[in-house]
């Protein structure tokens, strides 16, 4: 698997434990002072909600992008 085929965060996690050396494995994964800043990351990961929108009127759309405040083609 790689990881563009990993559905979470665990198994992105695993793909790294193999890949990786354990030494570099563990200071990524190890987070700093009582792993807070894991903690703190994993939390952020956790908030991120996908809100899919139901009926709603799809027959006059748009493909217009807007990437700050510029109009992309």
């Amino acid at each position: 698997m790689s990881y563009r085929q990993a559905p979470n965060i665990e198994d992105l996690e695993r793909l790294a434990r193999k890949r990786l050396p354990a030494g570099v494995y563990g200071f990524i994964a190890g987070g700093v002072q009582d792993n807070l800043s894991l903690a703190n990351n994993r939390a952020a990961f956790d908030r991120i909600r996908f809100k899919p929108r139901g009926r709603v009127d799809v027959s006059q759309r748009a493909q217009d992008v807007t990437i700050f405040g510029q109009a992309a083609e």
